[in-house]
């Protein structure tokens, strides 16, 4: 087309200003006037018999593939066109493609109005239809929002100019596109320094390997047949498969007879291929029609000459095929190829002994390649036999006959094993077969059959592999929700493992040896026992903990927790606590008490404060000179100092500062200093405020504040184990979302407590008080117990 429009322009007269053409769509600007563009369109038509375009004019604007060309105020504007038919028919998100694909979709369409549309008003109207059809698509709004806001920030005078295409020399690394390929990329970017520090593979390698996905199997793959099939007539011989990468093709021979080294000609019948399996086969020389080689393989016709090819392309010359097209005046191209006989074998034993039916018959030993049965030529010249055919074909017989006395002993064997550990018919393993006990995930035998609520059975590492991907609780085949968590069908398995012990042992190893499949059955298990809650007469006992001796323990709290609420409830002085009384309207016995709470020394001047009658009044009088003068007389320069000390803070506060837990329970109305401190505190050092609370009432309390410390602790370990966590999902940008989340559940949970602490009781306030200080260490230890049996878990 290119000549022939460039021979017609260069015979014309008059020619276009601008000529564009793609495939056969042509675009042009006339300055010429209409008539002579209809004879132009006229003289074009008729310049070949083949050519009949049709002519679309207008002086305004014109449609040309995807753009729409306008002429405004004798400017040339182009803007984006669509057909009415288009539907944006764009991949959908749901589509089994990686992420970099559908995000790249967006990209691409977006740059394209970008570089067609020439108003930028215009282009933002068409880019917010295309934003509303990628929403219709179940693509995410943010994301799409991002590449396109990404694509109109490129200058379009940027996107008009022609780009050469940048030279790449990494090494694509080519893999089946799955979910659970994503961190590759990660994996490889890592590595990249160790191949990079080796001089071999750095020579090899060069830069970074780029990966590359090919797509798995689909329906469209399984259902239909995209490649041309062989010619499967009756006639026989050995046909090409036509497949694309088969190289198999020019060294088919696809004749109906063999002639053999002997001049012995063998008729072959049957129709085969390249993919054919089970056969007994024949190499041949075009060059030397005497070197024949007949071999057999269980595998594809294909793959076997593949390995005779190596032999031929590595120069190894101890293969009879490898050494003969190696000689001087042969070439691998010299080799053909054919199928002599294909049959259902049972073993290799009777292939062999097909094999050799042949090689006698056509004598591949003595005059052809076959050095691999040297040794019955040897056995033959040791009994002084002649090399005839009537000698092989003893041979072959007494090699039959072995066969056949070892399959029928192997059989026996078989059907006695059947019968010890089945008790069934000896021909069972004939009667199933091991696809009827296929994953239909992995299409492989199953291996610790789950099987869920809605009948479907899949390999427990399957399943794993498909709730680690999805993180959906649904049958991978039917989608149905499963309910609680699924269990091993033991049954099932048992079954399995009975008829076919050898491939559950193979499918055992292959998994074991892959980690992707260890780390995806711990997670499963993992929230397995988070969804798992069982009751207690039917929980197996831990050996770390829980049990008879957890049950006697957590009896013990309850009772202790209660004798301590009726304790502390009880108390008839317990609406006379000084921490909340001012000090100027206590009693001379209030004051005897405030004395005494400082310590066992105080008891030396009790006599001498109750003989005065010292009250709060008082008491918020004397000085440190009145307590070295009659009648206080305090000689001690130690205990007079503290008790100036204690009163400073009692004029200071008003009150009695708190000195034991209680107290400072029973404390109602702390001042606005102490509320911005704990709340501090409390929004971001919660348990630093725990903490310090319980080391300041270390000498007065000891078991109680060491209880606090320890529950500190516990709870700063458990929020490591948290942080690991989100860590090692990759969710910490989740942080603030759950922190919003927990506020709201606090602040909730407070409001509710608010409003009913009035109704509340004290004896229950008291009890719910004791079991948080004295349980909670106790639930803690078992949590951080649970956590690091997790990570154990996640490790192994």
């Amino acid at each position: 087309m290119a000549d022939l429009e460039q021979r017609f322009l260069s015979s014309r007269p008059l020619t276009p200003l601008l000529y564009l053409r793609y495939i056969d769509d042509i675009f042009i600007i006339w300055t010429h006037g209409k008539e002579a563009l209809e004879e132009f369109h006229h003289d074009f038509n008729n310049f070949h018999p083949t050519i009949n375009l049709s002519l679309v004019q207008s002086t305004q604007e014109i449609h040309f593939l995807d753009t729409t060309v306008l002429i405004n105020d004798g400017h040339i504007n182009t803007t984006l066109y669509r057909k009415p038919t288009d539907r944006y028919s764009y991949l959908h998100a749901s589509s089994f493609h990686p992420d970099h694909t559908t995000r790249s979709i967006v990209y691409s369409q977006a740059l394209r109005y970008n570089r067609i549309c020439s108003n930028p008003s215009d282009r933002d109207k068409h880019l917010q239809d295309l934003y509303q059809a990628f929403l219709q698509l179940q693509y995410p709004p943010a994301e799409v929002k991002k590449q396109i806001d990404r694509a109109r920030r490129v200058p379009r005078s940027h996107l008009l100019q022609d780009r050469p295409n940048k030279e790449n020399n990494r090494t694509p690394l080519a893999v089946t596109f799955s979910p659970q390929l994503k961190p590759l990329q990660r994996i490889i970017k890592d590595l990249q320094p160790i191949l990079k520090d080796d001089p071999t593979l750095s020579q090899i390698l060069g830069e970074r390997p780029v990966l590359a996905y090919r797509q798995p199997p689909n329906l469209k793959r399984i259902l239909t047949n995209n490649h041309i099939p062989h010619n499967r007539t009756t006639n026989p011989g050995t046909y090409p498969c036509n497949k694309a990468r088969c190289q198999l093709f020019p060294h088919i021979y696809s004749g109906d007879t063999i002639t053999g080294p002997n001049n012995i000609s063998h008729t072959i019948r049957g129709s085969f291929t390249c993919t054919s399996t089970n056969v007994i086969y024949a190499i041949m020389c075009q060059q030397c029609p005497s070197a024949m080689y007949i071999g057999q393989t269980g595998q594809s016709l294909r793959k076997r000459i593949n390995g005779h090819k190596s032999d031929v392309k590595n120069y190894n010359i101890h293969k009879p095929v490898g050494e003969h097209f190696n000689l001087s005046g042969h070439a691998i191209t010299d080799m053909r190829v054919a199928i002599l006989k294909q049959k259902n074998f049972k073993s290799r034993l009777q292939r062999e002994t097909a094999e050799l039916e042949f090689i006698c018959k056509l004598d591949t030993i003595n005059l052809g390649l076959n050095r691999d049965w040297e040794w019955l030529s040897h056995y033959a010249r040791i009994n002084n036999a002649s090399h005839d055919l009537k000698t092989w074909s003893v041979l072959s017989g007494d090699l039959m006959y072995k066969g056949k006395m070892e399959e029928d002993v192997k059989l026996q064997r078989e059907n006695e094993k059947l019968k010890v550990k089945a008790d069934a018919a000896p021909e069972i393993s004939h009667l199933i077969s091991v696809s009827e006990f296929s994953c239909h995930c992995c299409y492989d035998i199953l291996v610790n059959p789950t099987t869920l609520n809605c009948g479907h059975s899949f390999c427990r590492h399957c399943l794993a592999l498909w709730w680690v991907s999805s993180k959906k609780n649904e049958c991978p085949e039917c989608r149905e929700k499963w309910e609680g968590f699924p269990k091993v069908n033991i049954l099932l398995r048992d079954a399995i493992e009975k008829l076919f012990p050898d491939a559950i042992e193979q499918r055992k190893e292959d998994i074991h040896q892959n980690s992707d499949v260890a780390h995806s059955l711990a997670a499963f298990q993992k929230h397995g026992n988070d969804q798992i809650s069982a009751p207690p007469n039917v929980r197996r006992i831990n050996p770390r903990g829980g049990g008879f001796f957890s049950g006697v323990l957590t009896a013990l709290t309850c009772v202790a927790v209660v004798l301590l609420g009726y304790h502390w409830s009880s108390r008839e002085y317990e609406d006379d606590l000084l921490v909340h009384k001012p000090v100027a309207k206590w009693t001379p016995e209030e004051v005897i008490l405030w004395l005494e709470q400082l310590g066992p020394w105080a008891s030396l001047y009790r006599d001498r404060f109750l003989l005065e009658r010292v009250n709060g009044r008082l008491l918020l009088t004397i000085t440190d000179e009145d307590f070295t003068k009659t009648p206080y007389h305090i000689e001690n320069s130690s205990h007079r100092k503290a008790i100036i000390m204690e009163l400073e803070r009692v004029k200071t506060l008003g009150v009695k500062p708190p000195q034991n837990l209680w107290e400072y329970k029973d404390l109602k109305d702390p001042t606005w200093k102490q509320w911005r401190e704990f709340i501090v505190k409390y929004s971001f050092l919660p348990y630093q405020l725990i903490a310090e609370f319980a080391w300041d009432w270390l000498e007065i309390h000891y078991w109680t504040s060491r209880f606090i410390i320890v529950n500190a602790m516990l709870l700063s370990v458990l929020e490591l184990f948290s942080f690991w966590r989100l860590w090692s999902r990759r969710e910490l940008k989740t942080i603030p979302q759950r922190m919003w989340s927990h506020f709201w559940k606090v602040s909730s949970q407070g409001l509710f407590v608010a409003i009913f602490w009035p109704l509340i009781p004290q004896f229950v306030c008291n009890c719910l008080f004791y079991w948080a200080l004295y349980f909670n260490p106790i639930i803690n230890i078992d949590l951080v117990v649970k956590e690091v049996r997790r990570l154990e878990t996640q490790v192994l």
